[in-house]
């Protein structure tokens, strides 16, 4: 396959705007290179055109809001299989989050103490390296709240790290949803990697085709998705059970927040790291 590498120069608040951007043309997951800029790859195919005129338009917005690009250049260029794979993977390197999750590439080796929980990932051009802001945030909010046992719904798995994490957190039962082919299919791939497979259950499609309740679910995607998926998280979630939004931008929390409230969720954490913002809500039993 041949892939379109689009990368920005950009800094700052700027930075995870754009990274915003990228996201929803269906970068699914962006890079932060050396120099901080940002990397992102579309397939080329008959909609990566529009996708990129899309793109133009939103970063040539940005300085009404404030906000603007160390650099006015976008450099595009075409890349194959091997080529991206080369690319991406020299900015990707083992992570720590939290008191003991430690996220690591497939093809590198670390020397784990006991304690460590160790997720082992080749994301491919699926979101979800744990280099992200908003993956840290879930897995840090995973990390601390989740209860033995818990039953878990990760919308927009993407690599599947979410719920491998939650496996190995002890969690009963995982559901991973995404919309998109290529996520489910990188997240068949990690989960066995990580020897969890027989408590996750991956499915191609959306939350809204969901009838199993769960004690959390967990969706780090965008705002308008985390809007319009708070009715029916709230029926899916177990009494006491938490909906644990993530992928918000600062300009969109108070939004966010108004129609969790409207649902009837209540608001137990704002957590907020590099310009994103991740929500705890809870459903109370009445």
């Amino acid at each position: 396959m041949i892939w379109i590498e689009i990368k920005i120069e950009s800094s700052g608040e700027a930075a995870e705007v754009i990274a915003n951007i990228l996201n929803e043309a269906g970068t699914n997951g962006v890079i932060t290179g050396d120099k901080g800029e940002i990397i992102g790859y579309l397939p080329d195919d008959d909609l990566s055109g529009k996708k990129l005129e899309d793109i133009k338009v939103a970063l040539n917005e940005l300085p009404q809001f404030g906000l603007a690009l160390t650099s006015p250049k976008i450099e595009i260029k075409t890349v194959n299989d091997e080529d991206w794979a080369s690319s991406w993977k020299k900015y990707y390197h083992p992570v720590r989050v939290g008191r003991h999750i430690v996220i690591k590439p497939s093809w590198e080796k670390i020397e784990a103490s006991p304690e460590d929980i160790v997720i082992e990932l080749d994301p491919g051009m699926a979101f979800g390296t744990g280099l992200h802001p908003t993956t840290q945030m879930c897995l840090e909010v995973l990390e601390e709240r989740l209860r033995s046992g818990d039953s878990v719904i990760d919308v927009g798995t993407g690599s599947g790290i979410l719920s491998i994490a939650a496996v190995k957190l002890s969690a009963g039962r995982v559901i991973a949803l995404d919309i998109d082919p290529v996520a489910v299919a990188v997240a068949k791939e990690n989960i066995p990697r990580n020897q969890v497979a027989e408590k996750i259950r991956v499915k191609l499609g959306s939350l809204d085709e969901v009838q199993s309740k769960a004690d959390i679910i967990l969706a780090n995607i965008i705002a308008e998705t985390v809007i319009a998926l708070a009715k029916p998280a709230f029926s899916l979630l177990l009494p006491e059970g938490r909906y644990v939004p993530s992928g918000i931008i600062p300009a969109e929390e108070s939004k966010v927040v108004e129609s969790l409230e409207r649902v009837g969720l209540r608001i137990d954490e704002i957590r907020r790291k590099e310009e994103w913002v991740t929500i705890v809500a809870s459903k109370s039993e009445i």
